[in-house]
């Protein structure tokens, strides 16, 4: 904040060159050097002001302490098309490609990554980011996303990174969207190689709705279904495309799945998710691991189940 405040000053100073003789000569060359250092560590993107972990509470430490991001990061092997847990076998050989549901119902999407459960620690930043106006935890996050296996794959083959896009009045109630800082956050921590370019225009969201978290999926499915358009002047931009999705939470699917039909209807050839949670089964939450009174879950990285994947389920249109 300090920094903040003297690059601020040494802005309206560059601005108002007339401010001279009435600014201390010292405030100006802080502020100058303060701002050259700002600079430079925004180039660099690796320096950081220390800080305490949000989880652990240790200092000086990152925002998200390595020690802490490694300790809640258990693998785990996921569905490759909505990121669910599957069952473990204990033989590797017998690890299936698809959960039941998607072998049931194969999902619209191509794949979908996430790079932790929706149970604790994650659970609670997650609502923090999204609830309240927590944005400081974007970058880290973020950071900690570019990290999912089989992502850097994905954004070597994506032509867009698109954030699933809020309605209007949603967007002026929050005044920011959420998914939208993580994938900036993801995109700036990515290699500078494999870093496709993010795109907010090709998706609106243009159906407004009430939360959807107590709502079974068929009846999400069913309000979502066109809450999502390209916009006529995007369409070009999309047709035969393979777009990257980005949003905080996966529960149900529903609404990555009426985002993917948008895009399809559209032409995209290929239509994938990248999520920071997904929310966990009933059967998962009573297996995981509790910590008594204040941890709920330990959160796990998604991996890939196989290197070649079997047979994929026919998909619904």
């Amino acid at each position: 904040e300090i920094l903040s405040g003297l690059v601020g000053s040494e802005m309206c100073i560059r601005d108002r060159q007339d401010m001279t003789p009435r600014s201390p000569r010292i405030v100006r060359r802080l502020a100058t050097a303060c701002l050259s250092l700002y600079d430079r560590a925004a180039a660099a993107r690796t320096w950081h002001l220390p800080s305490r972990c949000r989880i652990c509470q240790h200092w000086p430490q990152r925002t998200l302490c390595d020690r802490c991001v490694q300790a809640f990061g258990e693998a785990f092997a996921r569905c490759r098309t909505c990121a669910q847990r599957l069952p473990d076998t204990g033989d590797a050989a017998a690890v299936q490609d698809w959960c039941v549901d998607c072998l049931r119902v194969p999902s619209p999407l191509d794949f979908a990554l996430a790079c932790r459960d929706y149970a604790y620690p994650w659970s609670g930043l997650a609502a923090r980011l999204k609830f309240a106006d927590d944005l400081g935890l974007a970058r880290s996050l973020g950071r900690m996303m570019t990290a999912t296996p089989g992502l850097r794959a994905q954004l070597a083959d994506a032509d867009w990174v698109v954030p699933l896009p809020l309605s209007d009045q949603r967007q002026r109630e929050r005044g920011y969207n959420q998914a939208e800082a993580l994938a900036r956050a993801m995109l700036a921590h990515a290699p500078r190689l494999l870093r496709p370019r993010m795109n907010t225009g090709l998706l609106r969201r243009v159906l407004h709705t009430d939360p959807q978290h107590a709502r079974s999926r068929d009846d999400r499915l069913a309000r979502l279904r066109d809450a999502y358009r390209v916009p006529p002047h995007a369409a070009a931009l999309v047709d035969g495309r393979h777009i990257l999705l980005v949003d905080d939470v996966m529960t149900t699917g529903a609404t990555l799945a009426a985002a993917t039909r948008a895009l399809r209807l559209a032409g995209a050839a290929q239509v994938g998710a990248l999520v920071l949670a997904r929310a966990l089964t009933a059967d998962d939450e009573a297996q995981a691991p509790q910590d008594a009174g204040t941890r709920d879950n330990a959160g796990p990285c998604s991996i890939s189940s196989s290197s070649t994947p079997k047979s994929r389920p026919t998909r619904a249109t």
